[in-house]
Parts: structure tokens; C-alpha cells; sequence
């Protein structure tokens, strides 16, 4: 006679479980996909439209002993700029702080010179960015000036500098010397930033409220004694209710993707938030496949910590507070390194949870193919679950934490 498999009837009953509650498919499945393409859709819209104010309503006023000159002297410069007006107002300052006026120009008298200066609300996104536009405005209207005195004078601007420079990628540099490519692509600033933090804490997050329910909600419900007493054994029931929580994490996680890629198919300046990136990826499938198991191994970790806090806990009041430390442990690290690059990635960090998914997955959309970096990062993953694993079944073992009341 074949021997049954407990581990998969375990599994089998709990995803039954699972998927009859509603919460479930709401939190794991529905919201996920619709959640972080909204979100990113209104940050991505809230920067289109703060760009595009500025260069469709960037109001002025002239202040100061020299205003009437400076106004004059400045008029057709700004009559040209897009989308800038100037607008005068009996209380310039009272305007600036209603929203009425974007930019107050103070112009004062500075010898043979008129002296400006440029008075913003710092308070308002829109003040400060039509400050930078105005500012960017006066600066290519003295440039013109000196170009054609210049000019009068029968010299070539070109002529007063030294050098003329610009500046190019290394990846740019190396294509254009070799004639080789070396690049694979970018996912842009963005996405490197974005992607990586979100998912490591989804990751952290995911499989929370399964383990939670799993485990402490079985000993509240008094139903987990009973369990441990049948013929599957506790290894069998841990395994399984281990693998109906990753199976949880692990569709979130996939849920999030989906709506991500979804919506960055619908609206590709969506994960770029409006700043015009361009997403160019072409990866060698095994990349692919190290970071997709890279991301699993991380799922397993943080499953088999929540499945840990969960067993050792006794309610599921005191479950759900000691997993909130997990999040945090996860948040921490992504904010933190959040603005960083793929080329700020050291090796050390590759062995260290958590920093080794943020640091792969930033490698993996820049483009890189730093193959000794993600396999040293799933060396280290897999060593930290094999500890995550053994301390959990240890607990399983040991009848004063199984059945703490």
C-alpha cells in the first residue's frame, strides 16, 4: 500500500482554506493587481501635471525699485518663454502665498547692474518648480546679451573657451571604441529604484497574515493540538502549512508584478513617474531565472521567520505584533538604499538578507550581467534558510512552545 503524503494534504487543505476566504483573494490577489498600478499611475500623473503647469502657467510680478525697468527689460524674453505671463497685482506677496503669482522677481538697484532676485513659495511644489523655470529663463537671456555684444565687438564666443566637453556613458564609450556591445539595456533610474524596494518588502509582507492564521490562529482556535496528534506527524504538518504560506507570499509577489507590467503596458511613462525614462531590457534568460530564484529563496526566508514568530506565539494578537519587527527589518534596508545604483553594489553585500535581493535586482535592470553577484547572493540565501528552517522545526519540537497558553 502507497504511503500517503502528508506534507501534500497539509498543503492541499490549507490553499482550500485559503481560497475560500474572500479577504484572501481581495488582499493576495485582486488588490495587488489593481493597487500598485493605481498608485504608480497618481505619482506618475501628479509629476506629468506639475511639469506641465509649469509650462502652461508660470505667472510673474516685478517688485523693487528697479520692477518698471527690469519688467521692460525682460518683457519679450518672457513674452516668447512657454507659458509664462507676467501679471500684476496691487499685493504681490499676498498673491504669491494665494497661489495667484508662481515666482515674485524682486529687481533692486546694483550699480551699473540690475539685481534680481527670485522669490518662491517654498511651500508649493508648483512655486519651486516655476522658480527653476524662470531662473533657467534669465540665465539663457544673459547669455544671449553678452553672445551679442560679443558679437558687436567682432568676437567669437567659441573663441573665449578653451574646451568645449560633454559627456557619455562608459557602457557608450566601450561600444563606441570596440564596436562591441556591452550593454544590455536599462530599466531606468526609476525602476531600479522603485521595483526592488517594493518587492523586498510585498516579499516581507506577503506571507504575514497566512502564517499568522496559520499557526497562532490554530493554537487560539484550539484546533493545533488535535492536529499534531494524527498520523501525519509534525514535520509533515509544519512543511505543509510552511509551503501553503509561501505559496501565499509567493502569489502576491507574482500579483504585483503582473499589475505592474500591465500597467506599464498601458501607460509606459507609469513606472518612469513622468520623468521620460527609457525602459530598454534585453537579458540573457539565465539571468532571468537566478533572480526569479534569488526572489524565491527570499520568500522562503521571510515565510519560514513568520511561520517561527508564529509558532512561538501564542494568539494571533501576539503574532501579528512580533511579524510588524519583520517589516520593519525589511523597510529599513530598502529605504536606505533606495537611491542607489547598480555600480554602488559591493560583493559584501551579496551575503547579507535582504541587501542581497535589493542589490541583485538592482544589477538585473540596469542591465548588468554581474553573474558572480547573484550567485553568491543565492549562496547566501540558501544558507540563511537552511537556519531559518532547522530553528523552526526545532520549535515544532519542543512541547513547551507548541503548547504555550
Amino acid at each position: 500500500m502507497k504511503k500517503p503524503n502528508y506534507i501534500m494534504t497539509v498543503l492541499k487543505k490549507e490553499l482550500l482554506d485559503m481560497l475560500r476566504d474572500r479577504r484572501t483573494i481581495i488582499t493576495g490577489i485582486l488588490l495587488p493587481v489593481i493597487l500598485y498600478p493605481l498608485m504608480f499611475g497618481i505619482m506618475g500623473s501628479s509629476m506629468e501635471n506639475m511639469e506641465k503647469e509649469v509650462f502652461e502657467s508660470t505667472t510673474v510680478s516685478f517688485i523693487g525699485a528697479k520692477a518698471n525697468e527690469a519688467q521692460d527689460l525682460l518683457a519679450e524674453t518672457f513674452a516668447i518663454a512657454e507659458g509664462v505671463s507676467i501679471i500684476s497685482s496691487a499685493n504681490p506677496v499676498k498673491a504669491l502665498e494665494d497661489g495667484d503669482i508662481k515666482v515674485l522677481i524682486r529687481a533692486e538697484d546694483g550699480g551699473e547692474l540690475i539685481q534680481l532676485s527670485l522669490i518662491y513659495d517654498e511651500n508649493k511644489m508648483s512655486s519651486s518648480n516655476s522658480m527653476n523655470y524662470v531662473s533657467e529663463i534669465v540665465n539663457a537671456f544673459n547669455n544671449a546679451v553678452v553672445q551679442e555684444k560679443l558679437h558687436e565687438l567682432g568676437i567669437n564666443m567659441q573663441e573665449l573657451y578653451p574646451t568645449a566637453f560633454g559627456s557619455m556613458t562608459l557602457n557608450a564609450y566601450i561600444e563606441e571604441t570596440t564596436g562591441e556591445k556591452v550593454s544590455n539595456g536599462s530599466g531606468g533610474m526609476m525602476l531600479g529604484m522603485m521595483v526592488p524596494m517594493m518587492l523586498v518588502v510585498i516579499l516581507a509582507t506577503g506571507g504575514m497574515s497566512a502564517a499568522v492564521d496559520l499557526f497562532a490562529g490554530e493554537k487560539e482556535r484550539k484546533t493545533f493540538e488535535p492536529l499534531l496528534t494524527t498520523r501525519a506527524g509534525r514535520f509533515p504538518v509544519m512543511m505543509g502549512k510552511f509551503m501553503a504560506v509561501n505559496c501565499f507570499a509567493a502569489g502576491t509577489a507574482i500579483m504585483m508584478v503582473v499589475g505592474m507590467v500591465g500597467g506599464f503596458l498601458i501607460n509606459p511613462s507609469m513606472i518612469t513617474m513622468g520623468m521620460g525614462e527609457n525602459i530598454n531590457l534585453s537579458l540573457p534568460i539565465g539571468v532571468i531565472l537566478l533572480a526569479v530564484l534569488l526572489v524565491l529563496l527570499m520568500t522562503l526566508i521571510f515565510s519560514g521567520i513568520h511561520v517561527a514568530i508564529s509558532t512561538w506565539s501564542r494568539t494571533i494578537k501576539e503574532a501579528s505584533s512580533y511579524s510588524t519587527f519583520i517589516m520593519l527589518a525589511a523597510m529599513i534596508p530598502s529605504f536606505v538604499t533606495m537611491y542607489m545604483q547598480a555600480g554602488d553594489v559591493e560583493l559584501w553585500m551579496m551575503a547579507v538578507p535582504v541587501l542581497n535581493v535589493i542589490g541583485a535586482l538592482k544589477i538585473v535592470l540596469a542591465g548588468m550581467l554581474q553573474y558572480n553577484y547573484i550567485l553568491v547572493a543565492i549562496a547566501s540565501s540558501a544558507a540563511f534558510l537552511a537556519i531559518v528552517l532547522g530553528f523552526t522545526l526545532n520549535l515544532f519540537k519542543k512541547e513547551q512552545i507548541m503548547f504555550r497558553t
